[in-house]
């Protein structure tokens, strides 16, 4: 008589594990997410060595930050330069030979991806995609101290809005979750009085 009870409280059990699922699930899908997020951030922009000239093609139009890796690995050698004082970056069309306009970053960004860390220090628009010629150089024509630049359309608002996604996709997977379980007990627990007859 009381397994026919228990048999006959509805939802099942089952939902409980379903929940439970859904939680381990969810957990899962963030740590992948984030883990192959930062696989891509790390191979994000154009990377080069100054200072020198180097040609860059630029796939898509729009504002491109110009970062300065204080702390990089390029090529297998390890650079570690915090004072890049005096460099001056110029950008020309390599098509045309026209200059691109180059300013100061409008925002203070910084980004640590691993053994690579950097910050904002100019920023550029083009309207389509192009291929640009970089002439990087020192004003003391004696400075020659190494430095590692990353070229990113937007490198650390892409970070942001992943990590953002990665969160929201937890928090959903983590009410749905706990709502299955919720209701389940609140369920099954009126349903136990219904069949006790309370």
């Amino acid at each position: 008589m009381e397994e026919n009870k228990k048999e006959r409280i509805k939802p099942s059990i089952g939902f409980y594990a379903l929940g439970a699922a859904v939680l381990i699930a969810g957990g899962i899908f963030f740590l992948i997410f984030v883990i192959n997020a930062a696989r891509g951030m790390t191979n994000s922009g154009k990377r080069i060595l100054v200072p020198g000239e180097n040609e860059i093609t630029l796939e898509e139009e729009g504002r491109y930050v110009i970062y300065h890796e204080y702390n990089s690995v390029f090529d297998g050698k390890t650079y570690t330069s915090t004072d890049i004082s005096g460099l001056r970056i110029t950008l020309k069309n390599k098509n045309n030979g026209e200059e691109i306009e180059i300013k100061e970053a409008l925002f203070n960004e910084s980004y640590s991806i691993g053994s690579r860390e950097g910050s904002s220090v100019f920023e550029f628009f083009i309207e389509k995609p192009e291929t640009i010629i970089l002439y990087a150089y020192y004003d003391d024509k004696d400075k020659e101290s190494e430095a590692v630049i990353n070229i990113s359309k937007n490198l650390v608002g892409n970070m942001l809005k992943t990590i953002g996604l990665a969160i929201l996709e937890l928090l959903a997977s983590m009410t749905i979750g706990i709502g299955i379980i919720a209701i389940t007990a609140i369920k099954r627990n009126r349903n136990k009085h219904q069949v006790n007859g309370v």
